[in-house]
């Protein structure tokens, strides 16, 4: 099970004598914290089926007629797990009562009184013999690979940012390091970090633009979670990559609840290696969260509550700066009534030190504050009747996360917040329908995430490289961003067992309403040629850059940076899990998806480039032009079979060969499209003087004047004169991506308590999202006159085309040890063995982006766009992926020791948990930058390698350089000729490898005041335990100063969302935390 959030249990029941099937047997599954029932009758095969029970702790009871009942417990069941429970009746001993008949299976019946129906109330009911048993830690049916993160993980392990969800990265196939910026900024199984999908609860909880969950939740207030990772059921879909299913606490008919608050001061934390070597002192840093979680019964065995709260607050400052601003002296002296004058006085500059030899600058110190402030809240009820034919939960979370000074200056009233708001609701409703199990499903996500500057009408200016370092109000930022949407998510499932087939028959409906607001540069950007320029009339800005309508020649209004999309979804699915024998099961399946096309709604009305007519795709590009009318049109052939089979080797449970083949539709995300609002209002580039031309619109027609706002003093330029620069062409023929995935493993049960995994997993991903730059410059012969550039059409620059051209190869060797709770200590160690290739990573990130934007590396990258090393070539750039990462082994453990008497009891009830993470490095391309026109982007090309083997590019001994190492030799390396892309593949050198080290001690003492459960636990946590500084990749452009020198002091992209990963690469941090259990 993938979609549903819920428990399957299903069993044979035989006699223990003669090994045939029990016809009618009576199975009883009784929840142990609610003590609500559930129960089945056998078929003629014996078998029985609970296609949806809620996760939590049961006795199962098996009773039939001539026959010793059977009950085993405790059997735990977890969330989307699908679990095999056999029983074996013995015959009732001679003499016991014996029924007076067999009774049909009664409807709308008490489980407490079917005892009584079967055996007639002037019999006794035969005393079950009791078993106890865990839940059997190998799912015998299951045909999909899959991994639970289970409440004690969950709250025992060092959890970084105390995210659930990134707990993903201690399962087998995942790159445990954040590869990209977006989502959550894990791949899994060599696919992309958007092929994601996050249920809560069972319905849908997408941020549906950057990926990701779209309502984070706190992490008492998680249960637990599943993750399928390969050969999804039929149920599931809208994702290549994996499936994170998790489930919201629910109350109990005890009442329980925890108080707690982690902390950590900078005093606590140890200096990163850069700031130890830079001479530079350790930043400030604090960080509280704090919270509370109860839970319990408001009617005894059928109404129950469970809420939780919880705020975090953190904050740090950046090193100290410096900006030089204009002093009291200065203002007085400007004329009244000038731009400038009505600026400095509406924002006085800060107050600075005095600067040489001038009464007019000083010189403003300053660091940035980071703040940042979270608060989630949950509530969730659950209501079952008493013969749980009719159960209802409902579930309502609300997050707000704050960053101040997301946009900051150094002048008062200017600052601005990055705010994310998101809240969400899901009603779950199953009942007894048809013979069957029915689960209906409603779920709504309402989401924003909105950075809008205090005073947008400032505009941008910008000066001469020696004033610089000049600070004036509206040079904080030139861009607003805002967006908001509303999910509405449908389903329903329809679960029976006839026969051998345990049939699933399903729909799902979803229906969003994305709006966002995105402004560049939208009241202008002024450039002065000199200051005085700006100081004093008349104010002669020499360039401006602004957006201009493309049909009015005008800047935008506020409703032209506005778009309003509507997207219709559905998906209806057929699973059929067959017994074929007690030791053989198959899953078959067929899924067809229906992702629709962005409707336009209110006033949006985009436009997108369309190839013209043309024999090549050179021809059809320069007679193509800019039409309004569908972004693209709908893929109506996503039918996605599905087949897996599981094979019990032994029949004991033990040993079980499992394996499947599916294919699996990866939703376009709506950042893919969302880029075509660039071709409505192209940013123009205006200059007054013909001296060094700067723009490409004529002086002439360039007439604006310098104005606050920007946009008040431009003339319109003619429409035909309006530049498309910025041209974004989404295939009209846009298919949706997909991958074909399969895998083949061995499930082996060493102990009772410890399972070995090994699945061997692969997957061809195919018609992925590829972008590319066309119409690039040079192209062509150039003509100073018609085509000054080269471009195959010269109405249009660089085109940013996104199509299908992507594809991906992937292959791995998975091995996973799990030992399941017991005798006080559990653990997992992962370890994967893969290879990853494609033509493009992820289409908005460049390449050799990769690392700390903080390090040398960006300082090569910037200017670097995505786009394939040549374009119309996608096969130019096949190479290994950019989150391809050959050897990756995970470890978490936890270990609890025993309660000794006496004074040794302080030694005793110590717990210590902890993360390993031993890691390959990823790839990287060495590159150089190509011969351009000064008005052509970068698209960078790979470098030509002088030497046999791959190897002699490292150096054989490290040489230290200031921070790091020296890694390559610049020897073997050289400027491919004009028009070559380099003799070597993309990413074909792999960077450092790196470790890492998350600690936890924690020790609990009984409150037995507050109940059996009452518990007050210390607890340290220490992140990056060994302040071990890992090294980065080497800066790869061979052109830069600092080329082949890897720094120490290692960080991945980092998350699209404000969470932080397990095994994150900091300096150590020390946590400490108090929890109240009651």
């Amino acid at each position: 099970m993938a979609q549903s959030a819920q428990a399957v249990v299903e069993g044979r029941i035989t006699n223990q004598t003669t090994g045939q099937p029990i016809r009618q047997a009576l199975v009883i599954a009784r929840n142990l914290q609610t003590n609500t029932q559930s129960y089945r009758y056998t078929n003629e095969y014996g078998l029985y089926y609970f296609p949806a029970l809620p996760p939590a702790a049961y006795a199962l009871r098996a009773d039939a007629l001539g026959f010793q009942p059977e009950e085993r417990s405790r059997v735990e069941l977890s969330v989307a797990s699908h679990t095999e429970l056999n029983f074996a009746l013995q015959l009732s001993p001679p003499g016991a009562a014996s029924p007076r008949g067999l009774v049909p299976a009664p409807q709308n019946v008490n489980p407490q009184n079917i005892l009584l129906i079967m055996y007639g109330s002037d019999a006794a009911i035969p005393r079950a013999l009791l078993i106890t048993l865990p839940t059997p830690p190998t799912e015998t049916l299951a045909s999909s690979v899959s991994s639970l993160i289970e409440e004690r993980k969950i709250s025992e392990l060092p959890l970084s940012g105390r995210d659930v969800y990134t707990l993903l990265v201690l399962q087998p196939g995942v790159t445990s390091d954040n590869a990209t910026v977006r989502g959550l900024g894990f791949s899994v199984n060599g696919q992309r970090v958007s092929s994601s999908n996050y249920l809560l609860d069972g319905v849908d909880n997408n941020d549906l633009l950057i990926t990701g969950p779209a309502t984070l939740v706190s992490a008492d207030a998680i249960q637990e979670y599943r993750m399928t990772t390969n050969n999804f059921t039929a149920e599931v879909g809208r994702s290549s990559g994996f499936v994170a299913n998790a489930i919201t606490r629910s109350g109990t008919n005890a009442l329980h609840g925890t108080l707690y608050e982690f902390l950590n001061h900078d005093r606590l934390n140890a200096n990163s290696f850069a700031h130890n070597w830079q001479g530079v002192r350790r930043p400030p840093f604090r960080q509280n969260q704090y919270g509370a979680s109860v839970g319990g019964p408001l009617r005894r065995d059928r109404l129950f509550f469970f809420g939780n709260f919880e705020q975090a607050r953190t904050s740090g400052e950046s090193q100290p700066f410096e900006v030089v601003v204009p002093t009291p002296a200065l203002v007085s002296l400007l004329p009244q009534g000038s731009q400038a004058k009505r600026l400095l006085s509406q924002f006085p500059p800060p107050r600075g030190e005095p600067l040489p030899d001038t009464s007019f600058f000083a010189l403003k110190r300053f660091v940035l504050p980071a703040v940042q402030r979270n608060t989630f809240g949950l509530w969730r009820s659950d209501y079952s009747s008493l013969s749980s034919s009719h159960r209802i939960s409902v579930r309502y979370a609300v997050a707000h996360q704050t960053t101040d000074n997301f946009f900051f200056s150094v002048y008062d009233g200017l600052n601005a917040p990055l705010e994310v708001k998101s809240q969400s609701v899901a009603v779950n409703y199953t009942s007894e329908l048809a013979a069957g199990s029915n689960e209906l499903k409603f779920g709504a996500v309402r989401s924003s995430t909105g950075a809008r500057r205090a005073h947008p009408e400032l505009p941008g200016i910008l000066f001469p490289p020696s004033f610089s370092a000049l600070a004036l109000p509206g040079m904080e930022s030139n861009f607003d961003y805002f967006t908001r949407g509303s999910l509405f998510h449908l389903a329903e499932t329809h679960s029976r067992l006839a026969g051998k087939h345990a049939i699933k028959v399903g729909t799902e409906w979803r229906v969003g309403f994305p709006d966002s607001f995105y402004s560049v540069f939208r009241n202008g950007q002024y450039t002065f040629d000199t200051l005085d320029n700006f100081l004093f009339p008349p104010e002669r800005p020499s360039v401006l850059v602004i957006p201009l309508n493309r049909e009015t020649g005008l800047p935008g209004s506020e409703d032209d940076y506005w778009r309003y999309y509507r997207q219709v979804e559905w998906a209806a699915f057929l699973q059929d899990n067959i017994k074929l024998t007690p030791r053989l099961a198959l899953n078959l399946g067929v899924r067809y998806e229906h992702f629709g096309v962005p409707a336009p709604r209110r006033t949006t009305q985009d436009s997108n480039f369309i190839f013209g007519n043309g024999q090549t795709v050179e021809e059809r590009i320069a007679t193509g032009r800019l039409e309004t009318g569908p972004l693209y049109h709908s893929d109506r052939n996503n039918f996605a079979p599905r087949f897996g089979f599981a094979v019990d080797l032994a029949g004991n449970g033990r040993s079980v060969l499992r394996g499947g083949f599916g294919i699996l539709f990866d939703r376009i995300f709506n950042n893919i499209w969302l880029d075509v609002r660039n071709n409505n209002l192209p940013v123009q580039c205006l200059q007054l003087s013909a001296a060094q031309p700067r723009c490409n619109i004529p002086p002439t027609e360039a007439r604006f004047d310098f104005a606050i706002p920007a946009s008040q003093g431009v003339n319109p330029l003619r429409p035909g004169l309006v530049e498309n620069n910025s041209t974004v062409a989404l295939d009209r023929r846009l298919r949706t991506p997909y991958s074909q995935t399969w895998f083949l493993g061995f499930q082996q049960e060493l102990t009772p308590n410890l399972v070995l995994e090994v699945n061997q997993v692969g997957s061809l991903g195919r018609k992925l999202v590829a972008r590319d730059m066309m119409n690039r410059g040079g192209s062509l012969q150039r003509d100073p006159l018609r085509n000054p550039y080269g471009r195959f059409n010269p109405e249009h620059g660089e085109i940013g085309y996104q199509g299908n051209q992507g594809h991906s190869d992937h292959l791995a060797l998975q091995m996973s040890l799990n030992r399941r709770w017991s005798y006080g200590v559990q653990f997992q160690v992962s370890y994967t063995y893969s290879r990853t290739k494609d033509v493009q990573s992820d289409p908005f990130v460049g390449p050799g982006s990769a690392g700390d934007p903080t390090s040398r590396l960006a300082s090569s990258s910037l200017g670097i766009v995505p786009g394939f090393v040549r374009q119309f070539d996608p096969g130019a750039s096949y190479g290994k992926s950019d989150f391809d990462q050959t050897h990756n082994l995970v470890l978490n453990f936890i270990a609890q020791a025993p309660r000794f008497p006496g004074w040794r009891g302080l030694l005793g009830s110590w717990q210590a948990a902890g993360l390993v993470g031993i890691r390959s490095g990823f790839p990287f391309s060495v590159i150089s930058l190509p011969v351009r026109h000064p008005a052509e982007r970068r698209i960078s090309t790979r470098a030509e390698f002088i030497g046999n083997r791959l190897s002699e590019a490292f150096l054989a001994g490290q040489t230290k350089v200031p921070g790091g190492v020296l890694v390559l030799d610049q020897t073997k390396f050289r400027a491919p000729a004009e028009g070559q892309i380099g003799n070597i593949s993309r990413n074909a050198f792999r960077g450092p490898g790196f470790w890492n080290v998350d600690f936890a001690l924690s020790r609990g003492f009984p409150l037995r005041r507050l109940g059996e459960q009452g518990q007050l636990q210390i607890r340290l946590e220490i992140f990056n335990l060994f302040n071990h500084a890992n090294l980065n990749n080497p800066d790869p452009l061979i052109q830069s100063p600092f080329f082949g020198e890897a720094v120490f002091g290692r960080a991945g992209f980092g998350s699209g969302l404000p969470s932080v990963s397990p095994l994150d690469e900091r300096p150590r941090r020390i946590q400490v935390a108090v929890k109240v259990y009651f």
